[in-house]
């Protein structure tokens, strides 16, 4: 019965754990972001983050904070805000993306409205 209980450690090499995963594709990204002005900014992150992040640190951002409804494009072509930065072989680091105004529906009104009084709080 013991034998049936007894669970097999599995060995790592020296130094390594199963949480010490560094990986080359960890790195940093470095990305520059076209804002609707034209102006350039530049945001760091990493692979694992999604672009609703970046946005994110956007709104965080004196330049930016008022922009509240865009979606990313690069070459053309609009990303999914909600997968992997690493995962889209096109964002790799230095990539441009630009920010593209996208039509305001009822829920973007709100968070707009709303993010404008969380400004005039500063």
């Amino acid at each position: 019965m013991e034998d049936a209980k007894k669970v097999e450690e599995e060995t790592l090499p020296e130094g390594e754990n199963q949480f010490s995963e560094e990986r080359e594709d960890a790195k940093p990204i470095k990305l520059k972001i076209i804002d609707f002005d034209q102006r350039p900014v530049e945001v760091e992150c990493s692979p694992s983050e999604l672009l609703v992040e970046v946005k994110h640190q956007l709104s965080e951002l004196a330049q930016t904070c008022y922009m509240t409804c865009y979606s990313f494009e690069l070459d053309g072509e609009v990303l999914n805000e909600y997968i992997d930065i690493g995962e889209n072989p096109k964002l790799k680091n230095g990539a441009t993306l630009y920010m593209k105004p996208d039509l305001y529906d009822e829920k973007s009104v709100k968070d707009h409205i709303k993010r404008f009084r969380e400004i005039l709080e500063f």
